[in-house]
């Protein structure tokens, strides 16, 4: 009798089963709806992030220039409390006060550059960009005073409609 060798060979294909497929593109559908919506709510996460340090950036801005204001005052204070007090028209304590606040203002200078230079650094981060790279300055804040009387006056009036 002869040996016999052989060899089986079975190739197997899964079929899907009835609608399968309709769920697996569905389920496809909703994972790529799913990363859209993931997307997007990282840009308006990264928008939001970039408006809060715009905003702590040209908030230090002005307060720097609203410092700088105090301090010139402070200034004049000092030599108008000095004066008097030379003059022996005003205490000991009046030129003293005023040089305290001037070292008061002048330490709150220090604090807002560095918040300053802080928010640009972060700014600089998220443009992916070295942190010592200069920003561009902040807008002047526009004046929310009402105009002065007088020019209040002078001005035209509107057209009736």
């Amino acid at each position: 009798k002869g040996s016999r060798s052989g060899h089986r060979v079975e190739v197997a294909q899964p079929l899907a089963a009835w609608g399968n497929r309709r769920l697996a593109r569905r389920a496809a559908g909703a994972d790529a709806e799913a990363a859209r919506f993931e997307f997007a709510a990282l840009r308006l996460e990264l928008a939001l992030a970039a408006s809060q340090l715009h905003d702590d950036y040209y908030l230090a801005a002005r307060a720097l220039a609203v410092n700088a204001a105090q301090r010139a005052l402070v200034a004049d204070l000092r030599a108008a409390s000095l004066a008097r007090y030379e003059a022996g028209q005003a205490p000991k304590q009046a030129p003293l006060a005023a040089e305290l606040e001037a070292a008061r203002l002048e330490h709150r200078e220090v604090e807002l550059q560095a918040a300053q230079r802080i928010a640009a650094a972060q700014l600089n981060a998220l443009l992916l960009r070295a942190p010592s790279e200069a920003l561009a300055p902040p807008p002047r804040a526009q004046s929310a005073a009402p105009a002065p009387l007088a020019a209040r006056r002078n001005r035209p009036l509107p057209a009736p409609t």
